[in-house]
């Protein structure tokens, strides 16, 4: 992974039709994916310029001006289940008749 997403100059990837192995790979490198049960193709936003906040240090950035005017437009969690929200969502995806690429290999 490392050559395709630090030397992309774009801002958006795409995988031609990823296994597993890859899309593992991608979530544990912080890799958000925008797969579709009828594309092959699997889109993965990587903006050159990157953010992460810190978790685990003091909580400045919360008092920032752009986090007071914009807070009512987001929320911010901490997901401490990740193997269960997977789950979850795959059976959200499939009580809605949508099809789903979450499966028990992944």
């Amino acid at each position: 992974l490392g050559d395709w997403l630090a030397g992309s100059p774009e801002d958006l990837l795409w995988a031609y039709s990823p296994d597993a192995g890859l899309m593992r790979a991608l979530w544990l490198n912080a890799c958000f994916t925008l797969p579709s049960p009828e594309q092959p193709i699997t889109q993965c936003p990587n903006p050159r310029q990157r953010y992460c906040l810190d978790l685990t240090k003091s909580d400045h950035w919360l008092r920032g001006k752009k986090v007071k005017r914009h807070k009512g437009d987001f929320t911010l969690t901490v997901n401490k289940d990740f193997v269960g929200t997977f789950w979850r969502c795959r059976d959200l995806h499939q009580e809605s008749n949508r099809g789903c690429w979450i499966t028990a290999p992944l």
